[in-house]
């Protein structure tokens, strides 16, 4: 463990030279501790490495990329049971990869005990997969469906 005093000591080394940063790993305790410092891009970088003094290149920070607005939900089995992609065989199946559902509306059956459960969406959107195939089993809290929110 190192003393609050020997980081102190440490920072002012980094901050009071031309270093950046220091890093000293134990390797038969794991410890490890990194101290730096950020410079303008047009200062060049030094670093300790192995006891010599390397130059580098100036660092520069990548832009912030905006993230989009959506986001991707699960819609899970409430319950064990067969998974049933319509109310009886032969109909269409109640939702198709790339429609729009909203909550409340029902998405598909599973029969557990002979009891047929509605399940319907929690979340308005855009189902982008179907997990699960028609008839298959499936677990409680197992995904069913991912849906992108609009």
């Amino acid at each position: 463990m190192y003393s609050k005093q020997k980081i102190q000591d440490l920072i002012a080394l980094v901050e009071n030279s031309g270093v950046t940063e220091i890093e000293i790993a134990s390797f038969w305790g794991f410890k490890k501790i990194r101290i730096s410092k950020t410079q303008s891009p047009s200062v060049p970088v030094q670093k300790i490495a192995t006891g010599k003094v390397v130059e580098s290149s100036p660092v520069i920070e990548p832009a912030e990329v905006p993230q989009p607005k959506t986001t991707l939900h699960e819609i899970k089995a409430p319950l064990v049971g067969t998974f049933y992609s319509a109310s009886k065989p032969g109909d269409s199946p109640y939702i198709k990869a790339g429609d729009i559902v909203n909550p409340g509306q029902v998405v598909c059956i599973i029969e557990a005990m002979k009891i047929f459960n509605e399940i319907e969406a929690d979340i308005s959107g855009r189902i982008t997969q179907i997990l699960v195939q028609n008839e298959q089993p499936v677990e409680f809290d197992q995904p069913l469906f991912v849906v992108e929110s609009l």
